[in-house]
């Protein structure tokens, strides 16, 4: 059925932002499980593997091992995102398909960008660096694997003392 009416603003914030949190909160857990218990069914540490530089011998994260996932793990980011865009969480109503649409969106810009290695002045860990880890604890993530769970809040891990060294913020 298509919708011609459009949410309110009110509505259309509260059902992003709860389903942005709802998502990362889900995910925060299935991510840690991954880390917890490597190697198993989900394959997740194909998407941490480095590769190491032909001349300078440094390692570092290529790109299509970065955005490249196991079948198995991004089917769980695929079903974590549809249990959420289905779960009544502003209200008790179903999501307005406006809000499914500016939400998928949104995920996707803030995966891409968590996973771009970009230090921009636009940044959401520049923008919100309280809230947001970004690119910058990402990129920790990636090469530490002991730190950074979240996708996009960080609040969990900050709860949970999975942060960056202190050297390095």
């Amino acid at each position: 059925m298509v919708q011609e009416e459009a949410p309110s603003a009110a509505q259309l914030f509260g059902e992003l932002f709860l389903g942005i949190w709802a998502y990362d909160f889900i995910f925060y857990w299935l991510h840690l499980a991954m880390h917890r218990f490597p190697n198993r069914w989900h394959k997740h540490e194909i998407h941490h593997e480095l590769k190491v530089h032909p001349v300078c011998g440094t390692n570092f994260l290529s790109a299509e091992l970065v955005v490249n996932q196991s079948l198995e793990d991004g089917t769980m980011q695929v079903l974590v995102n549809i249990l959420v865009q289905n779960l009544p969480l502003y209200w008790g109503l179903p999501k307005h398909k406006l809000s499914r649409l500016l939400h998928n969106i949104l995920v996707t810009y803030l995966l891409s960008e968590a996973h771009s290695g970009l230090d921009l002045p636009w940044s959401m860990h520049r923008l919100c660096p309280k809230l947001l880890g970004g690119a910058y604890r990402h990129e920790f993530h990636h090469h530490r694997r002991d730190c950074c769970f979240h996708q996009f809040f960080c609040y969990l891990d900050d709860l949970f003392g999975f942060v960056p060294p202190k050297t390095a913020v």
